[in-house]
């Protein structure tokens, strides 16, 4: 190629990445989402107070209803 086409040739190349960088903007720029309307604050409950603690003890029942260690191990996994 000879240098005057080379240059031709760069020239439109540029102009060309030019004028896709600018319909590309303005094709991003069509399909920014719209606004949209605020939902208005709800009503929240007004939570109920934490129980405390009674000092009396309460009774527990605890019921153990299989196992198969017969050897002692206390891992699950061990």
């Amino acid at each position: 190629m000879t240098k005057q086409a080379l240059t031709r040739w760069s020239g439109a190349l540029r102009l060309s990445l030019a004028i896709l960088a600018i319909v590309s903007t303005l094709g991003l720029a069509g399909c920014s989402p719209q606004p949209t309307a605020t939902p208005g604050p709800t009503a929240t409950p007004r939570p109920s107070p934490t129980p405390q603690p009674s000092s009396t003890p309460q009774p527990l029942a605890l019921t153990v209803l299989h196992t198969n260690d017969i050897l002692g191990y206390t891992a699950p996994c061990g």
